[in-house]
């Protein structure tokens, strides 16, 4: 080989000669033997070389193939490569045994590919601005470098260790190209630019790039890492890929990949700087892509704006910082997950683990949905833990999914929409849970309540035994509420014992059973409220203990309920439906006008005190849902009855005294009622004397054709029967001493 020692301003035209390449380990910089890149020999190409004192001018043809014996750049040194286009490439291989030092300058308006086995370092100082680069420690065939098959290896029959490459200062590329650094360990502690373009990190034993007519870069790990990687001063490198710098890809694409045999680095990945590609558009051309066979350490920031990061590993991923995906989406894949710090997300976030994920800090998405999957390979393994005194929310908008084949436990949970959550095992609530959507949690065992649940303007579906094997049971535990606002019903699921606590729904209360008979029992001191209808379905038993009971629609028993020292309200003016058989303790109905209708021949039983109370002019309506079949009472205890209208009611209550309200009309079809002392009776009025008005009537009523019509020493006017009237008999006291006219039949 002829080497070329450049002194001041000294110029030569070299021709192509052999090659020649080998491995070795990456040494210390300590000092560079020769500054600039010494002894250039042409091994494909046209090349010149032109040194002015610390400047070396390098003219080369396109595809240029150069070797040096070394290639360093010192402090205020600098190298520019003039080349023919920005298309230009121009190949420059460190034969010697020493890594490359960068410290000063180099730039081209082309391609530059630099390769040193023995390693590469650029020093904080270094700046590096190029049509596009790639440097690697592994190195590439000539044959396929011409040929466009850009397949990087290390040398194997050298035996030495694959060396890192590290960049501590700024690399620039020409908008739409690339930056490729390729190693058996790639660190950036620095700045690199490439925007429009391609940054590429890519470690492992042998690596193929894939490079675009238009500059779009591919990467592939053919072989993963066998052997310890060393750093510049021979140290074991713990990260296999290392990014605490900055990375800035504005509208173009980033990806880092890294495969290594096990336990042969700390973290296959760790991400602990900023890396920008804003607006990247959402294709394989368009991504911050992180793959690894290792761990993968994620601490840093990231924008891809428009676009989507994608993080991947064989192992772990352990991840916390900021990453804005606004329009995009963020998504790990990896055998297990960590969220060990506060990690914040703008767009849509997907975590897919094998195995576990578990939470140790914050995690909000905003403006984007949250899914969370472990077991994402369905083999049956794969919990959900939420650790203390960290929470899970959306911000904006978006629903949050978690899914998992174990138990899940979760402590505090916002959703700006819907939540859905699906456990093969158990789910445990321990911290409070607010929605503005549909929420489901779904647990094929046990399903435990141990935090508040408020979802807004949607139904809440609360199921145990999801399976329906019949075992698992539903537990709300004590100090907790349930609720939905404005909207929405609640629906509870289970078998076998379960528990119930505060509960308030905006519609409707269903308590079903899942694969077995459900029994729920109600906690001591607690209430339960609806906005529309309490159901008790089929295979469920509701012992209701001592709760407060307020239903504003209707009360369907289709299973068994069990009153103990409970009090029942029908509440609100909306008319209501009583169905089953039923033994209330407490049963309270007070809402002037209101209809309740008891399902035909079912017998309502009331051991403590009935109250059924309409007001003045609207009368409380208590009839039967069939006009042929009457409903049955049972009041065996205290009751306090005024202005009803009582339609189709049997008492059966054969051991106390008939049933006897005041100021109530008796609509026919009843037995066991004694309506003799209910009025109406005539009090009149200075303004109105007519018998259709009702204010004239005591029991604010016109009397029907049940009643008896009282007139007596109370009225004030006179009378004109103005419409034709059947009633039950008319009473004259001796004391009546007005006039009844009788203008109608």
């Amino acid at each position: 080989m002829n080497f070329l020692h450049f002194k001041k301003k000294t110029w030569m035209k070299i021709g192509v000669v052999g090659a020649c390449s080998f491995y070795v380990v990456f040494l210390s910089f300590s000092s560079l033997l020769f500054a600039l890149p010494q002894d250039p020999e042409v091994v494909a190409g046209e090349v010149t070389f032109e040194q002015d004192g610390n400047t070396l001018n390098v003219t080369a043809s396109n595809n240029a193939i150069v070797n040096y014996s070394s290639f360093n750049i010192d402090q205020d040194e600098a190298v520019h490569f003039i080349l023919p286009s920005a298309d230009s490439v121009i190949l420059n291989r460190n034969i010697g045994d020493t890594p490359s030092l960068l410290i000063g300058d180099m730039d081209s308006i082309g391609k530059v590919w630099l390769i040193n086995t023995s390693g590469i370092y650029v020093d904080k100082d270094a700046d590096i601005n190029v049509g596009g680069l790639v440097a690697s420690t592994l190195d590439i065939s000539n044959e396929n470098f011409l040929a466009g098959n850009y397949s990087f290896s290390a040398d194997q029959i050298a035996q030495v260790a694959i060396a890192q490459i590290l960049n501590e200062g700024t690399i620039t590329a020409a908008d739409g190209s690339y930056v490729v650094l390729i190693g058996g360990a790639v660190a950036n502690t620095g700045t690199i630019n490439a925007p429009l373009g391609t940054v590429a990190f890519a470690a492992g034993e042998a690596v193929t790039v894939g490079i675009t007519d238009n500059n779009l870069i591919s990467i592939a790990i053919d072989e993963a890492v066998s052997a310890e990687v060393l750093d510049a001063e021979g140290n074991r490198v713990t990260d296999q890929i290392k990014n605490s710098g900055a990375i800035n890809a504005e509208n173009g694409k980033v990806v880092m990949k890294a495969e290594s045999l096990d336990q042969l680095f700390d973290q296959s990945i760790n991400m602990d700087g900023y890396v920008n590609a804003e607006q990247a558009v959402v294709t394989e051309e368009g991504v911050i892509e992180i793959v690894g066979s290792g761990d993968i350490e994620m601490t840093g920031e990231m924008d891809a704006e428009k676009g989507r990061v994608e993080v991947s590993s064989q192992a772990d991923v352990n991840v916390e910082g900021q990453y804005n995906v606004s329009e995009g989406e963020f998504a790990i894949t990896a055998d297990s997950i960590t969220v060990t710090g506060t990690l914040s997300i703008t767009g849509a976030a997907s975590f897919s683990a094998n195995q576990d994920i578990i939470l140790s800090g914050n995690l909000a998405v905003t403006s984007g949905a949250l899914t969370l999957t472990a077991d994402a390979d369905a083999n049956g393994s794969g919990a959900f833990t939420q650790n203390l005194n960290t929470s899970i929310e959306t911000i904006g908008s978006g629903d949050i999914t978690i899914r998992a084949a174990e138990d899940i436990s979760l402590q505090g949970i916002t959703s700006a929409g819907a939540l859905t959550v699906l456990s093969g095992a158990d789910i445990r609530t321990y911290g409070a849970i607010f929605t503005l959507g549909r929420t489901e949690l779904k647990a094929d065992v046990d399903l435990v309540i141990g935090g508040n649940i408020s979802v807004t303007n949607a139904n809440l579906i609360l199921t145990a035994d999801a399976d329906l094997n019949g075992t698992g049971a539903f537990s709300q535990l004590a100090g907790t509420t349930i609720q939905t606002i404005g909207s929405g019903d609640i629906t509870i699921t289970g078998s076998g014992l379960g528990t119930l606590g505060n509960i308030t729904a905006a519609d409707s209360l269903y308590l079903k059973q899942a694969g077995a008979p459900a029994s729920y029992s109600q906690l001591a001191g607690t209430q339960i409220t609806t906005g529309e209808s309490l159901v008790i379905e089929s295979g469920v038993t509701y012992t209701a203990n001592d709760a407060v009971i307020q239903v504003a629609k209707d009360f369907l028993n289709n299973g068994a309920f069990i009153p103990e020292a409970s009090t029942v309200y029908l509440v609100s003016d909306e008319e209501a439906l009583v169905t089953g058989d039923n033994t209330f303790n407490d049963l309270v109905v007070i809402e002037p006008g209101k209809t309740v209708t008891f399902e035909a021949d079912s017998t309502q039983t009331i051991t403590g005190i009935l109250t059924a109370q309409g007001g003045y002019g609207k009368l409380l309506t208590l009839k039967s849902s069939s006009i042929s079949i009457p409903w049955k009472i049972d009041a065996r205890g205290v009751t306090d009855l005024s202005y009803l209208l009582v339609q189709n009611a049997t008492n059966v209550n054969i051991h106390g005294p008939p049933l006897a309200p005041a100021y109530s009309s008796n609509a026919l079809g009843n037995t066991g009622w004694d309506f003799s002392q209910s009025g109406p009776s005539w009090i009149g009025s200075n303004t109105s004397q007519l018998w259709s008005l009702y204010s004239n009537w005591n029991g604010g009523f016109v009397p029907g054709a049940g009643d008896i019509a009282t007139f007596s020493g109370l009225a004030t006017s006179n009378t004109v029967l103005d419409q034709n009237t059947t009633i039950a008999g008319l009473t004259l006291s001796s004391d009546f001493t007005r006039t009844l006219s009788l203008n109608a039949n």
